[in-house]
Formats: C-alpha cells, structure tokens, sequence
C-alpha cells in the first residue's frame, strides 16, 4: 500500500461556499484549523449553514470515532486521496442509527393503564396535576406524554423536570416491586 504524498485537491477555507465542499463528502480529507492542528478522516456530512463538517474514521470493523469541525475553525482542507467511501459512510450511519429492535413497543391499552395508575398514584401522593388530552400536567409546569415514564417528561423549568421525573422513576420502581 503506497501513500500518497501530494495532495489530490486542497483548497484555502477563506471564502468556500458549499458547492466549494461537496466534492469532499465521501473523501478522506485532512483539515487545518485556525490553532494550526489538523484533523483527518472521510467527510459524512457538511452543514450547509456553517461549512462544520462531521468527520468520521473507522479503526476496523464497526468502531467508528466521529469528529465535529466547527466551520469557523477551518483553514484549509486537503483530499488524501480520491477514493470514495460512500460504503463506508453507509456503514457508519448504520451504527448511528437506532436498532429499532430494542425499542420498547407499548399498545394503547398498557399505555392508558400506565396512565391511570399514575394518576392514581400521583392522587394518593397529594402531587398537583391536570389531565390535558392523552398528557398529564404536573405542577403546572412538567408535561408528561406516553409512555409516562421518566424519559417523556418536557419543561422549560430544570429543576421542576427533575424532580417530577425522580417521582415518576420513584413510582416506576414502587410498581415493578409490587
């Protein structure tokens, strides 16, 4: 295996546009950032907005490191070679993608089920909440959404979020002892 020792392509990052950048995708690609470091590995994607690309290099297998290249921090990129890795960007994506076989189904009727004892528990807890369509709204402040667990809490107040998805958590455990 023979390395290349000039570049293939290289350009200056001072005024790219993305048309400028697309030829890299798919590309083993060594960039220079503005502190003089440089960084190397395929281009997975490039943000049409900011010009950050994602890089991502795979030891062998399916280990994969990925690194994020602010697009202001870009000073030059250069092509290592002119191969395409499009199948090795396939691979990658497979593992950033969710096996949607670990995923957790839950029928309609669980989830109601699910509902109505935590309404129950909530009740008996002297906890403040409403009911608003299939959600629930404790304290006025956290809504929770199906399944009801602790994950499908949302509030724009952190320290309500977290105390309401430590009494779901709390309620979760009391129900799997029982």
């Amino acid at each position: 295996s023979r390395v290349k020792t000039a570049p293939v392509m290289e350009e200056s990052l001072s005024s790219l546009t993305l048309s400028d950048l697309i030829p890299y995708l798919h590309k083993k690609v060594e960039v220079q950032l503005i502190d003089g470091s440089c960084r190397s590995g395929c281009v997975y994607t490039i943000d049409p907005e900011s010009l950050s690309i994602m890089l991502f290099d795979s030891d062998q297998g399916d280990q994969f490191q990925m690194k994020l290249i602010m697009g202001h921090a870009l000073t030059r990129i250069t092509a290592l070679d002119d191969e395409d890795y499009t199948q090795l960007a396939g691979r990658f994506e497979q593992v950033l993608t969710m096996d949607t076989d670990r995923v957790i189904h839950y029928d309609s009727q669980a989830i109601k089920e699910r509902k109505d004892r935590l309404i129950d528990w909530l009740r008996q807890s002297r906890i403040p909440f409403e009911e608003s369509g299939d959600n629930l709204r404790v304290v006025g402040v956290v809504t929770i959404k199906p399944p009801f667990d602790k994950d499908s809490c949302a509030s724009n107040n952190e320290i309500a979020l977290h105390r309401v998805q430590n009494l779901i958590q709390n309620f979760l455990d009391s129900e799997n002892k029982t």
